[in-house]
């Protein structure tokens, strides 16, 4: 059994393993503080905390809401993108999706997951392996070596970069903690600390 996305929170850890959702919480009362709940979706890329739920994306274009308090999905939507999902993060009531062509896909929580933006963020239609969504702004990392930081809005002449940086081989996955950004470069196996 592979697990193929984790997230925490205080007194809380959960993971997706295939196929199932695994809550860690010592809160629960049962001995091991183990809860599995078996999922009705194929792989799962990305995993992410928001309010009494998990918000989950798959492989198989969807994006769901697993309430942890009723112990089941409340809320499933296929979702449209050009190719599969590859990462996913959450930011204030917004969903930000990352897919294997150079996209980023940007949906409503409180409107059944209703597309509201899509950016094309690679013209090689690299994969998107890092999205860190930010307020005004989203970092974003892709396979092809390039990460930059770009406005959350498209302005008249299109998407506005702020900065740009290449990593001199694939950006495998980020994590923004702290005002401090972590890098993953999967083709040298070095981690770049970025700080503001």
């Amino acid at each position: 059994m592979a697990v193929m996305a984790v997230d925490s929170q205080p007194n809380m850890i959960v993971a997706c393993t295939f196929p199932e959702l695994v809550i860690i919480d010592p809160r629960i009362g049962r001995p091991d503080g183990f809860s599995r709940f078996v999922m009705e979706e194929g792989s799962v890329v990305q995993l992410a905390f928001w309010q009494n739920s998990v918000v989950l994306a798959s492989r198989s274009k969807a994006l769901m809401q697993f309430d942890l308090r009723m112990g089941r999905t409340c809320v499933r939507e296929s979702i449209q993108t050009e190719s599969p999902p590859r990462t996913m993060s959450v930011l204030n009531d917004i969903v930000y999706v990352g897919d294997n062509a150079g996209n980023v896909y940007l949906y409503d929580l409180y409107d059944r997951f209703k597309m509201v933006e899509m950016f094309e963020m690679c013209e090689t239609k690299a994969q998107i392996r890092a999205l860190v969504p930010r307020n005004g702004y989203m970092i974003v990392g892709s396979s092809d070596g390039e990460l930059k930081a770009v406005l959350s809005v498209k302005g008249p002449n299109g998407l506005k970069v702020l900065k740009s940086h290449y990593c001199g081989g694939e950006v495998s996955c980020g994590h923004y903690n702290d005002e401090t950004l972590a890098i993953l470069n999967g083709t040298i196996g070095v981690v770049t600390i970025f700080l503001p």
